[in-house]
């Protein structure tokens, strides 16, 4: 109950459609329905970090229950009125736990201490040369993010500037009465993204899409050179807003303690490699490995011993859809010593979390061929520049379309 690493890993698995579905529903409760604060609590951390006179200026009246409360926050609700205006607004305060950072720092050291235990005991507890440490190092960065509140809230603030133009896509907005550890934020009326819609297979299926667009497509293949992207989205970070208005499928994405960005380079060469899996291309495959680890050929032979490597995982790994066999790729060169990009990694991972909500939408949808489908469909709105660009044969492999296909990629 006070253990914020284990939490996260729960909330990383919980739709993860692998485990029996009684096993996922109880990884469910740890998304935003745990229990370990009680309200008095929470409220007393909030008085302690907003003045009275923001108090006053603002009405801050809080609702006397916990909205939600996640790995390392806790979410009141308040309704409060705009000094200038007089307007009503309510808001959503999510206090960080008091015990949050100290329980952070001594369960992981305690998981770290386990880890090397396993580790040198791998062949008793069979795990052979996995290196452990070296793969938790990912939730580990990711939950050290999870407690800097203002880098969250700078966070939150970039991701709405980022989405601005974006109508189908709600970032929820910072209010001023924020403090050090308390940030209040628009109040978002919605539900989880895998409760919408209840017994609506139609609307639930639609909204699929819409999540799949707005996760993955939109994220590869962004029109900025830095892409950015939520880190978590589980389903208690990623809701449907009710009442959307003209959009009934919009979408907010909620807590963005864990963000990253991609680079349009990183980007292409993730295409490289979802490209590479859909054609069984083992050297298009190693040409791009180097978006995922930290990995320089010295000779022809480490070439060959990766690309060796990298078709042997194919073919054992043949039917799963891309982003899982991907991150089968990482897993098994971290074992390998291979030094993992962050990343690069946060998003594959990110996309198996979105995986399962997917599924759970959808029974029938399919990521892989909704993106290339997506991917096709771009590719035949670049026709006739691509046209024009076959005109000069030197620009056939050029790489320079919102697809990052190049002429020859196509072909």
């Amino acid at each position: 109950s006070k253990t914020p690493s284990l939490q996260k890993l729960a909330q990383i698995l919980a739709r993860n459609q692998i485990f029996a579905p009684d096993i996922r529903q109880a990884l469910q409760t740890v998304e935003n329905s745990l229990s370990t604060m009680n309200y008095e609590a929470v409220l007393a951390q909030v008085k302690s970090e907003i003045d009275e006179e923001t108090f006053d200026r603002y009405k801050l009246e809080f609702s006397g229950t916990i909205l939600a409360e996640a790995s390392v926050g806790a979410v009141l609700r308040a309704k409060f009125e705009f000094p200038e205006t007089g307007r009503p607004g309510e808001a959503a305060c999510k206090v960080l736990k008091p015990y949050a950072i100290t329980a952070l720092k001594e369960d992981l050291q305690i998981i770290d201490d386990v880890l090397a235990y396993l580790e040198k005991h791998g062949d008793f507890y069979q795990i052979g040369e996995t290196p452990l440490v070296e793969i938790f190092k990912e939730i580990r960065e990711a939950l050290s993010r999870e407690i800097l509140v203002e880098d969250e809230r700078r966070n939150l603030v970039r991701a709405g500037e980022y989405s601005e133009q974006d109508p189908k896509i709600l970032i929820p907005g910072v209010y001023p009465f924020s403090s050090t550890n308390v940030t209040c934020m628009t109040f978002v009326q919605g539900t989880k993204i895998t409760e919408a819609f209840p017994g609506q297979a139609k609307e639930r299926a639609e909204l699929a899409r819409r999540l799949s667009d707005a996760l993955t497509y939109d994220v590869l293949f962004s029109p900025q050179d830095q892409a950015l992207f939520h880190g978590d989205p589980h389903a208690g970070n990623v809701f449907h807003v009710a009442n959307g208005g003209r959009d009934p499928y919009r979408i907010a994405l909620l807590d963005w303690g864990i963000s990253a960005e991609f680079s349009r380079r990183d980007r292409e060469q993730l295409i490289q490699l979802l490209l590479g899996l859909t054609l069984r291309d083992g050297k298009r495959l190693t040409n791009n490995i180097n978006v995922l680890v930290d990995w320089e050929p010295q000779s022809a032979e480490q070439r060959q011993a990766m690309r060796d490597r990298i078709e042997k995982l194919i073919s054992e790994h043949q039917g799963k859809e891309s982003f899982a066999v991907l991150n089968e790729l990482i897993t098994t060169l971290a074992r390998e010593g291979y030094s993992i990009r962050y990343e690069t990694t946060i998003f594959i991972k990110s996309q198996l979390t979105i995986s399962g909500m997917l599924k759970e939408l959808d029974p029938e949808f399919k990521q892989d061929k909704h993106t290339m489908d997506r991917m096709s469909g771009q590719v035949m709105k670049e026709f006739h520049v691509r046209l024009l660009k076959t005109v000069y044969f030197p620009a056939w492999n050029s790489h320079n379309y919102r697809s990052m296909l190049s002429n020859e990629d196509v072909k």
